[in-house]
């Protein structure tokens, strides 16, 4: 386990945390060199302020490009081709580049052997070598998640389930962890539950918005009544009241001989699956969910 202890490391880490790394042995080498299981050592000793964050392993792309400056005397724009040549492991443009890098060196009193050497070490880290600026910047969004998560639990996890509503195993994943973590989930209510999941006294509310079949409109309308109504018994009424028949034409027969509007049989599909989600269980009577007229009795579903 790598156990970072500054920010230097959750860079490294994520740059690390892929598949060519992880095959190549890096990680391990990285992991071990952290922990001073085996000794930190540098290419040349001019190459630690480079490679000092990194435990003297090549992790990312702009150490190649350093390195090149540092040994050869590379310019930025001659050490950008050199990264390219390598990534792209094009056998013409990389003798080309193995040519101006010891020329470099040479420049530098360092010999043709220890040039070759250190190419051959950017060749192969460089295959796997990864953007800085891009780990630096997921490494950054990944403290704030993982703070947001330790330190305010209830809101972090509201928010990772409201944007995965859409996916039902997903949701049953968050949820698991959030039980995992001790923090309950309650049912869905229309008397408090959002169209997001929310936070509520330490717990999590269900957001109406996860529950299949209940559109934005019914779940709209229900924020409505419980804005209108604030005492429960009133919550069904409100919402019961928008879905009464407004014209006697507008009633259509059902197999069995019940009535209800056009507007009723809009709403009863999401009055229904709210039901059986358990929202209408702090209601006064689960029947103000439903239009005025017992339809439920044609669905067979008892109340």
């Amino acid at each position: 386990m790598l156990h970072p202890s500054c920010f230097e490391d959750l860079i490294a880490m994520l740059a690390l945390y892929r598949p060519g790394p992880l095959g190549s042995g890096m990680v391990d080498e990285f992991i071990k060199r952290k922990h001073g299981e085996v000794p930190v050592v540098y290419p040349h000793p001019s190459l630690e302020s480079c490679l000092k964050d990194t435990y003297g392993v090549i992790v990312y792309q702009e150490q190649v490009m350093q390195i090149a400056q540092i040994i050869a005397n590379y310019t930025l724009g001659g050490a950008d081709l050199l990264r390219r040549a390598m990534g792209k492991k094009k056998a013409e443009a990389m003798a080309k580049q193995r040519s101006i890098f010891v020329k470099g060196a040479a420049g530098n009193n360092i010999s043709e052997e220890k040039a070759n050497e250190i190419f051959d070490l950017m060749e192969k880290f460089a295959a796997y070598g990864f953007n800085k600026s891009h780990s630096a910047a997921y490494a950054q969004i990944s403290y704030y998640t993982a703070w947001l998560k330790v330190h305010h639990t209830c809101a972090f996890m509201a928010a990772l389930l409201t944007s995965e509503m859409g996916n039902q195993e997903k949701l049953l994943k968050y949820i698991s962890c959030c039980k995992d973590r001790g923090v309950d989930v309650l049912p869905p209510s229309v008397n408090y539950s959002q169209r997001s999941f929310s936070a509520k006294d330490g717990k999590i509310v269900f957001g109406l918005g996860g529950i299949k079949n209940v559109g934005d409109e019914a779940i709209q309308e229900i924020e409505d009544g419980c804005r209108q109504h604030h005492a429960e018994s009133d919550i069904g009424t409100a919402v019961e009241s928008e879905h009464h028949p407004q014209d006697p034409a507008d009633e259509v027969q059902g197999g069995d001989g019940i009535g209800y509007s056009l507007a009723q049989t809009h709403y009863l599909m999401p009055s229904l699956a709210l039901m059986a989600a358990g929202t209408a269980s702090l209601w006064t009577t689960r029947s103000m969910l439903l239009p005025a007229t017992n339809a439920s009795e044609a669905y067979q579903m008892p109340l």
